[in-house]
């Protein structure tokens, strides 16, 4: 059987024939990590667990933080993750391997054409309140709850 580092290079390898670079790799068995690097973007993919594998994505020339394809899917194609509803981080957007990939294959020229555009900026700001919006609404969710 293939390690889980084995089986994701597998499918992830195609983004370095677009000029990504593999800049971090772990892969000790149960967990791991694998980031691709390109100009505009970071792609990471850990996991725990074998296959429970997350996929984010960090916009190079921003703050560092990752932003979950689940949002990343709703900003670009407007699909509504219900699974990841107010309050509930998607942080744990866990899937296959090959679903994953899937995403990122069917995805990557319509995101980094975002990433070159003169609208950047907005499509960050878009960004930024969809991974923003679940926070807050955690935050006040607790703050406001009351147990009896």
């Amino acid at each position: 059987m293939f390690s889980t580092s084995k089986r994701i290079r597998a499918e992830f390898d195609f983004l370095l024939a677009r000029g990504y670079t593999v800049v971090a790799e772990s892969d000790a068995g149960r967990v791991g990590s694998i980031a691709y690097r390109s100009r505009l973007l970071w792609i990471g993919l850990d996991w725990q667990d074998y296959d429970d594998l997350a996929l984010s994505f960090t916009l190079t020339g921003t703050t560092p933080n990752s932003i979950p394809w689940p949002i990343v899917d709703r900003v670009l194609n407007g699909n509504p993750h219900l699974e990841f509803n107010r309050g509930y981080f998607p942080e744990s957007g866990a899937g296959p391997i090959a679903q994953l990939s899937q995403f990122v294959r069917e995805n990557i020229d319509k995101l980094e054409n975002q990433l070159r555009s003169t609208s950047r900026a907005e499509f960050e700001a878009r960004l930024r309140q969809e991974t923003d919006a679940p926070r807050a609404a955690l935050r006040e969710y607790v703050r406001t709850r009351r147990f009896r």
